[in-house]
């Protein structure tokens, strides 16, 4: 393969003339998009991986404003999600060698996991399809000064008296897949997780920087009304976030990713492949890595990446094996640049180069304006919890969000589409299909005029209460950590634009049993039931 720099400069120098200045470098132009900060901010420790090696480095910020130390080559960051991606590997080292299975249950390693989650697999694991609740949605319930340990995190997923969904049925990211792993690995190695990635893994490549001490740790940072404050890492789980590495360490491991031996096994067939759910649909991700199919509009083009995010903590690897090429960014701020850095890798790669042509797009139907106020409401999916609001303004329809209205483009065979979603209404209900399984959702009644889920309301799965207090016209509800406003949306169902709380389900107690609540988040809780206590 002939290296981007290496054409870079070949093309410079067939182009240059007496009269005309060099043309800058691929990395030039790389870091000049990023764009390097300042040195009295957080900062980043950027890279661009080819053939193998770390071609070339940018440190710029501060990596310690207590010390004023600047981020250097010596700099270790929290890589969060990222650690995922080691611990596949771990398990995958297992599996070649015949001391674990993809086949296996999870049961078979951790036989206190209670059999009302299923048969849960190494394989739902590793390909996020274990259906377990996530545990740092569950933790948001607990006191604002708790921070479980790995130890503690395990058991309190291991308690939890209901899961979000049977294993294998979906694909959804959520850590737990990934710190079940952690114990799985360490119970079938027969030796401590950290060891076996060090011994395994980190050693055998020279990556001699990367671990789970906080030695030359650049500390976090977010942005604050007079600068930047700390940032502690509240998550101390193993296997699904908390090694800490170097930029140059982080280099030495993408060519795993492309086939390098490790172990003396060869794992980029088990990092670069799919998953499947239990319907046949194939998932992206597999084994602590995300796949893009003709990345940046590129026809044929692979992409493997994976982003890192904890506390202040940014980070970000993509490679392109067809390329021999990656971009590492590891970073210490909240505000890093990443948009800016999977720009400039686009770049790089020379995505765009040969625009490709695409069929025009048929005439979108025209839609009568009292058509669209019939469709307008709430629509949730039973099964899931999931909810979907439509509401009409300036006669089109718009999907809401956060608070936020987004215009639905009316297609020719009429559905809506907006971002890849399409909408298909119909006899009170709406179908949704995308990138995952069609899912129906079915519209709800309006609110009705009873009194509003007042009160303190307890949980055995999650350590803090549930409380839900009216203020005036308004309804909050609030934990130790945090509050947020809900508002009906019909059939007594709550929803919150400034919170979490993706929808919150009032049922009222029947006969002297006490009033409940289910709550369902954006962050990866389906259906946790709460029951009202005395105050």
């Amino acid at each position: 393969m002939k290296s981007a720099c290496a054409a870079g400069l070949l093309l410079a120098a067939a182009l240059s003339t007496a009269a005309a200045p060099a043309l800058a470098s691929p990395y030039d132009r790389f870091f000049a998009a990023i764009g390097e900060g300042a040195p009295d901010r957080p900062g980043c420790a950027v890279g661009v991986v080819e053939d193998g090696r770390l071609a070339e480095a940018r440190y710029f910020g501060r990596a310690d404003f207590g010390t004023g130390e600047a981020i250097g080559p010596d700099t270790r960051f929290n890589i969060a999600s990222i650690s995922k991606q080691f611990t596949a590997a771990a398990a995958a080292l297992l599996i070649a060698e015949g001391r674990l299975s993809e086949d296996d249950t999870v049961r078979r390693h951790i036989p206190e996991l209670p059999e009302r989650f299923g048969d849960i697999t190494v394989r739902h694991l590793l390909g996020h399809q274990s259906g377990l609740r996530n545990h740092m949605a569950l933790i948001s319930f607990s006191p604002p000064d708790e921070v479980l340990t790995h130890e503690e995190t395990v058991a309190l997923v291991l308690r939890q008296s209901a899961a979000n969904s049977p294993p294998g049925k979906v694909f959804e990211y959520q850590s737990p897949s990934y710190v079940l792993p952690a114990e799985v690995v360490a119970r079938a190695a027969g030796q401590p997780f950290e060891d076996v990635l060090r011994e395994r893994l980190f050693v055998p490549l020279g990556m001699n920087d990367t671990g789970f001490g906080d030695r030359n740790l650049a500390p976090s940072y977010v942005a604050a009304d007079d600068g930047y404050q700390p940032a502690p890492v509240i998550n101390l789980a193993r296997g699904s976030s908390g090694l800490v590495t170097t930029l140059e360490d982080l280099a030495r491991w993408l060519p795993v990713l492309d086939g390098k031996p490790v172990g003396g096994h060869d794992l980029s067939g088990a990092l670069q492949s799919f998953s499947v759910v239990n319907n046949g649909e194939r998932v992206p991700y597999n084994y602590g890595v995300a796949k893009e199919e003709d990345a940046f509009g590129v026809h044929g083009l692979l992409r493997l990446s994976h982003g890192g995010y904890t506390a202040g903590y940014r980070a970000t690897v993509s490679m392109v094996p067809d390329r021999d090429l990656g971009v590492i960014a590891l970073c210490n701020g909240g505000d890093a640049p990443l948009p800016r850095i999977d720009a400039a890798f686009a770049d790089l790669i020379g995505a765009g180069d040969t625009p490709q042509a695409e069929a025009p797009a048929p005439a979108p139907a025209a839609v009568a304006a009292e058509a669209v106020e019939e469709l307008a409401g709430a629509y949730v999916d039973a099964s899931t919890d999931g909810l979907r609001e439509f509401v009409v303004e300036d006669g089109a329809l718009k999907l809401r969000y956060f608070g936020q209205a987004y215009p639905l483009t009316p297609a020719a065979d009429g559905s809506f589409e907006i971002g890849g979603s399409h909408f298909r209404f119909s006899d009170e209900a709406v179908t949704e299909t995308g990138d995952g399984p069609a899912t129906t959702f079915v519209k709800v009644a309006t609110p009705p005029s009873g009194d509003p889920p007042l009160g303190v309301f307890r949980s055995p799965d999650v350590n803090g209460p549930l409380r839900i207090r009216a203020e005036g016209d308004d309804l909050v509800v609030s934990t130790e950590r945090g509050s947020a406003h809900l508002r009906p949306v019909g059939g007594g169902l709550f929803t919150s634009d400034d919170g979490d709380y993706a929808l919150v389900r009032y049922m009222p107690g029947e006969a002297g049993a006490p009033d409940t609540v289910s709550v369902t988040t954006h962050s990866g809780i389906r259906a946790l039931t709460f029951t009202k206590v005395a105050d």
